[in-house]
């Protein structure tokens, strides 16, 4: 959640100090993704063969955990969240001069404070979401509440932001809003020195955690470059190697890396001869898949590097990588497109480095950081 004053500033307007700040504030909340130092030695992992009984074991408590997770721990963690966030809030907006309070999306409980905390105190309330709230995969109770609680949220709030055109059209439609596209933003820093791989074997770099969104796109690519010679493809995530080995991330030309820091991602992305960006081509969350605008591919695109993305036809990313030119794009299920594609950019690579020249140019012209910064700013503290 984000609490804003504009009181104390002449005429409304953002002094510059003020505005730098609120800049990497804003720029830091309009990209997620952050990954973490897990593990810093690339590892393979073998999938495994068999069940044992301590597997067996395993599972079944695994189950029995989940089931009490999302029976009793789910619910009362989301009570106590949102209790907690709506008091804090009230608290500062009483004691700061808050003149607007801007609630970002989440599974319940920043909303859901957002909203009462802006009934408590009367101060403006403006929601900004980077993915869809009852549309998606939830556990029981928080779907409830999100059933519950959204048609408030969207009544009360005085602008509703969505991080990409995706989910601003299908907010219009399907509820009647009239929402501000805030597009996903990256800076586009040169590191010289840093040069692609160019050699063999060829090399695709994934980033990120492999969860249900990404879990079968990234299966797909897996089996396709563990049928191929000179091609491997390098995950960096904080998952440990044995949750994405269990997965089935695993294989010959399969390297798992770890997590890193921001500022040695980008260099490994330099080095990259194609970034991979997968969402689901299964029935679980559709509407997510059909909106999202990941913050990776942005990131991706200002890399300067090609970029491959493996999602339905009807995702926004495929749309948005077609009708821009900006990626190569399967979008059908399985590993027979992407072995297509990647046998030929190993002929040639001509047409790959055409659309990340257009992608770079696309980043600097609609995803600036700066740009969106001010404009949200803007928005929320009413300047005019």
């Amino acid at each position: 959640m984000v609490l804003a004053s504009s009181r104390n500033w002449p005429d409304n307007c953002v002094p510059e100090r003020q505005w730098n700040e609120g800049y990497r504030c804003f720029r830091n909340s309009l990209r997620h993704g952050g990954s973490r130092v897990d593990q810093k030695e690339p590892s393979t992992v073998t999938p495994p063969t068999g069940r044992s009984a301590f597997l067996t074991t395993t599972s079944v408590k695994n189950c029995l955990r989940a089931i009490f997770l999302r029976v009793f721990l789910d619910p009362l963690a989301l009570i106590v969240q949102t209790r907690s966030a709506t008091a804090e809030a009230v608290a500062l907006v009483r004691s700061e001069a808050i003149t607007s309070i801007l609630a970002v999306s989440d599974y319940g409980p920043c909303l859901i404070a957002g909203w009462k905390a802006s009934r408590v105190t009367g101060v403006p309330l403006d929601l900004f979401f980077f993915d869809l709230w009852l549309e998606n995969v939830l556990p029981f109770f928080q779907h409830l509440m999100a059933r519950l609680y959204q048609p408030r949220v969207f009544a009360t709030a005085r602008y509703v932001c969505a991080a990409g055109a995706g989910s601003g059209v299908y907010l219009d439609r399907q509820y009647g809003l009239r929402t501000v596209v805030m597009n996903n933003t990256a800076d586009i820093i040169e590191l010289p020195g840093v040069e692609k791989n160019g050699m063999s074997p060829m090399v695709v770099v994934l980033s990120g955690s492999v969860g249900w969104p990404q879990a079968d796109a990234v299966l797909d690519m897996v089996r396709a470059i563990n049928s191929m010679d000179g091609v491997e493809i390098h995950v960096y995530s904080h998952q440990s190697v044995e949750e994405l080995g269990s997965i089935g991330v695993a294989g010959p030309n399969v390297l798992l890396c770890g997590g890193l820091p921001e500022e040695d991602m980008r260099k490994v992305q330099k080095t990259a001869d194609l970034l991979f960006v997968p969402m689901s081509f299964g029935k679980k969350g559709v509407h997510v898949i059909e909106t999202a605008q990941p913050a990776k591919l942005v990131d991706y695109m200002a890399s300067g590097v090609p970029v491959l993305v493996h999602a339905p036809a009807y995702s926004f990313v495929a749309r948005y990588a077609r009708e821009h030119d900006v990626a190569l794009v399967a979008d059908q299920p399985g590993p027979e497109g992407l072995k297509d594609t990647l046998a030929r950019m190993l002929l040639d690579r001509t047409e790959a480095r055409r659309k990340a020249v257009l992608a770079l140019e696309l980043v600097r012209r609609d995803h600036n950081p700066a740009t969106t910064s001010f404009r949200l700013q803007s928005l929320i503290l009413c300047e005019r």
